[in-house]
């Protein structure tokens, strides 16, 4: 297949890398506001079309629209690049465990409580969570990618 000659239907997004990358701030602005009234359709419609429709429909778009602010990151603060490195990696683990037992004892501390016991009570459900994920990278999948490595 000639890269050169494909078809003009394409749209050539490499072409535009520069002017999307000096973008990347207002991209990500405009990702927040379509995140924030997401949520506007997620109060408002909370069990109906347009919150099906709507609400998951701009949630994948809002990150997307995020995506250029981070590559540029990348190359700007390695602070905040090997933070979120490291949450990609856990990410799984945080998918795996945030709707484990431990959302029931979260509700079960949290159920008619003052606004700022709750969330205190939920910052530290999310240490709990995050370090759980942190161990089970550490001690289960690093060593199941390690072994699959091995036998490749």
């Amino acid at each position: 297949f000639d890269f050169a000659n494909k078809p003009k239907a394409v749209l050539p997004f490499h072409k535009y890398k520069t002017q999307v990358l000096n973008r990347a701030g207002l991209l990500l602005l405009a990702g927040l506001l379509l995140h924030v009234a997401s949520l506007f359709f997620r109060i408002r419609y909370e069990n109906g079309f347009i919150y099906y429709v709507i609400y998951f429909t701009t949630i994948p778009l809002s990150f997307v629209l995020a995506i250029p602010w981070f590559y540029r990151m990348k190359k700007k603060s390695v602070l905040l690049f090997r933070i979120f490195t490291g949450l990609s990696l856990i990410s799984f683990a945080v998918y795996l465990f945030h709707l484990s037992p431990y959302v029931e004892i979260f509700q079960l501390f949290t159920a008619g409580k003052t606004l700022f016991y709750v969330t205190g009570i939920f910052l530290i459900y999310l240490v709990v969570v995050f370090i759980t994920a942190m161990l089970w990278y550490k001690y289960v999948e690093t060593p199941l990618t390690n072994l699959r490595e091995r036998k490749q």
